[in-house]
């Protein structure tokens, strides 16, 4: 893999997901995104946004060119959702940018009313972010993987930030890593392992947001693997607490699913439960994991004996009842 370029400067589009590239404040930043969002809505007129949020035409035209915001986000709310809901209905390319939330929406609010600057700071690094990897397409797997890699999922399905480090990814992927590092996204933690420089970035960054959405429960099945993991090196290795081979499976499918590209690097290190190898497996659940297919391994030899065992009684009972009906006759 080629090194990547580190220091493309290209235009980034107006948009929900791209705003702040070249505007100055944010209220311009906020304004860009909201026109965006009327473009992406399929270009309905002022007056019909008005009528349906019920406010003059007026207000929203100045809304559009980020004259007098309101200071309380709730006013402004049924608007952005109302475009929403019309975004979401239509058909939209496969490469549009994805729709900011409501959450989104109401950080760029903040940082436009001038509540929180750092907030802006964020938006324009992400910004930044978007234009090198629009720049550099090959490597958007490769960031996907260290995003998803960089953040955990909780039981209650809330996304909270992570960490990495090189034993949890390929070679060519912790390049991509230190890349995303270099601008400022990812950051070192004190024992060498990198992690997200703000957590709000999991609600500010659109492409983020979606590549969560669409593998949310691959990623809690692995956060799952290496809590399990940590529990049971503390609890001393028990064999009671290792995955039996249906949860080997399923979890192995989570894993291939967020680290394809991993597939083929140790294709003389798989298992015997599920599709995931080596290289897919979180390090710190690599132990856990190989207990785990060798206690399923034991288990599924023991059953099929088992298994041998009353097939052979049956057949012999079978047999016997044969050789008795035929002495009685």
């Amino acid at each position: 893999m080629t090194t990547p370029d580190r220091t493309t400067d290209t235009a980034v589009p107006d948009g929900p997901a791209t705003v702040g590239a070249a505007h100055g404040d944010g209220v311009a930043v906020f304004a860009a995104g909201l026109r965006g969002l009327f473009t992406a809505a399929g270009s309905p007129t002022v007056a019909e946004a008005a009528r349906a949020v019920g406010v003059s035409t007026g207000t929203v035209s100045h809304w559009r060119t980020g004259r007098h915001l309101p200071d309380d986000f709730a006013v402004i709310e049924p608007l952005l959702v109302w475009l929403t809901v019309r975004a979401r209905n239509r058909t939209r390319p496969d490469d549009a940018a994805p729709l900011w939330t409501v959450r989104q929406w109401q950080a760029l609010h903040t940082t436009a009313a001038g509540q929180d600057p750092t907030l802006l700071m964020l938006h324009r690094l992400l910004d930044a972010v978007d234009t090198w990897i629009d720049h550099n397409g090959a490597y958007e797997q490769a960031v996907r993987e260290v995003m998803l890699a960089a953040l955990d999922v909780t039981a209650d399905g809330r996304a909270v930030p992570g960490r990495i480090t090189p034993a949890d990814l390929s070679p060519p992927t912790w390049d991509a890593a230190e890349v995303l590092a270099d601008l400022g996204l990812l950051t070192p933690t004190p024992d060498e392992a990198l992690t997200l420089v703000d957590p709000r970035i999991l609600d500010l960054w659109p492409r983020l947001h979606a590549w969560i959405a669409d593998t949310r429960a691959a990623v809690a099945m692995r956060t799952a693997l290496v809590d399990d993991a940590l529990r049971w090196h503390t609890a001393g290795q028990p064999h009671v607490m290792l995955y039996d081979h249906l949860r080997l499976t399923a979890t192995a499918a989570a894993l291939t699913r967020l680290h394809p590209d991993a597939a083929d690097q140790d294709t003389d290190q798989r298992f015997r439960f599920g599709d995931a190898t080596a290289a897919q497996i979180p390090s710190a659940a690599a132990g856990f994991w190989a207990a785990s297919q060798h206690a399923a391994t034991g288990t599924l030899t023991v059953h099929k004996i088992v298994m041998a065992l009353l097939i052979t009684l049956a057949v012999a009972v079978v047999g016997m009842a044969a050789l008795a009906g035929w002495a009685w006759r």
